[in-house]
Parts: C-alpha cells; sequence; structure tokens
C-alpha cells in the first residue's frame, strides 16, 4: 500500500457533522489531570527495553486523524512507531536511530522529507521530538512553559495516570503545538 493510502479512519470528505462530533468527544474527555500519587514514581528514564499499544488521534487545522499505535524502545538509541487503521489497514512505521528519524517504506529506511505529508498525523510527526517522546510515554514530564519561547515547543499533559508493577505510568495524554493537539491514549504496556 502506498503512502498516499493513508489510515484514516474518518474520510477526508467526511460531514462537518462527523467532525463535530468527533471533536466534541475528545473536548468533552478534557478534564483536569489526576493528581500523582507519590508513592509510585515513573519506570527509570534509563529502562531500556519495553513497548507499549493504544490509539493517537491529531487534530490538525480542523482535520481529524486517527490510528492504532505501538510503541517499542529496542534500546535507549532505537525506537519502532507503528501506526495503523482497523484491522491493520495502511500500516506505517517510523524509526528513530539515535536523534534521526526514518520511517520505513517496506523495511527500507526513508527520510522524512520524501513522505508525502497529507495527512495531520504524518504532518504531526515531523514536529514531534522523538527522543523526548519516548521519556513522555514513560511519566517523564516537562515542566510547563515558564516563558514566551517555551510556549513555542510541545507542552504535555496526562490527564490520567494508571499503575502497574508499582510504577505510575501515563494512560491518556495530551500534547499541544500551536493548534497541533495529539490525544494518546495507553492501552497496554509491556516491559
Amino acid at each position: 500500500m502506498s503512502v498516499s493510502h493513508a489510515f484514516l479512519l474518518i474520510p477526508k470528505r467526511s460531514t462537518h457533522l462527523c467532525r463535530w462530533v468527533m471533536l466534541s468527544l475528545l473536548t468533552a474527555c478534557a478534564h483536569t489531570p489526576e493528581p500523582i500519587d507519590p508513592l509510585f514514581l515513573p519506570p527509570s528514564i534509563d529502562t531500556p527495553s519495553w513497548r507499549l499499544v493504544g490509539k493517537i488521534s491529531v487534530v490538525d487545522d480542523q482535520q481529524l486523524e486517527t490510528a492504532n499505535m505501538q510503541w517499542r524502545r529496542h534500546t535507549l538509541q532505537r525506537d519502532t512507531l507503528t501506526l495503523a487503521g482497523p484491522m491493520g489497514v495502511g500500516a506505517m512505521r517510523f524509526e528513530r536511530d539515535g536523534h534521526q528519524l526514518f520511517w520505513l517504506n517496506e523495511d527500507e529506511r526513508e527520510p522524512l522529507s520524501t513522505l508525502n505529508l497529507s495527512s495531520p498525523l504524518q504532518r504531526a510527526l515531523t514536529h514531534l521530538p522523538f527522543v523526548d517522546l519516548g521519556d513522555w510515554l514513560l511519566g517523564h514530564i516537562p515542566e510547563p512553559p515558564a516563558s514566551a519561547a517555551e510556549e513555542r515547543q510541545w507542552q504535555v499533559q496526562v490527564t490520567r495516570w494508571q499503575t502497574l508493577a508499582a510504577q505510575r505510568l501515563p494512560r491518556v495524554m495530551q500534547l499541544t503545538y500551536g493548534k497541533v493537539v495529539v490525544r494518546i491514549v495507553i492501552l497496554d504496556w509491556y516491559g
């Protein structure tokens, strides 16, 4: 399947009503973050190998896209992100090697610059700091911005936490960068 066949769950020509309903559902879930239980800490930022399965949605300029996601940390220097529609349709894989990010085109590493950025999710991926995202998924969240310059960076908020094996991990996260809002729901952790 080519890159132009994105993994959209909502067709590009969806009605305004469908978009309104989906945006309403996303914003209805927004609430004040849960307090962090001080008895449980997140896993070490140096945890070398783990995997999670979840859902991701991106709202970008009133376009909504959702996908299933799987994040896998192979080593501290290498992560793989797989995004797919229902039943794996249109799966795309991205790989971080150190500070470089590639998309995998039939297992061939390609720079992101060769990717047709036709969907909100693909455009958001070009701006996400993958090294930091892996840390955020582990529950290591940056402090809120202290200056106007910092407000031009990704804002990260965990709205729901979960406790697994005596460790505190994010369950629901919201990442904001200007008008781009990424929402991640983590369903399963493996470590």
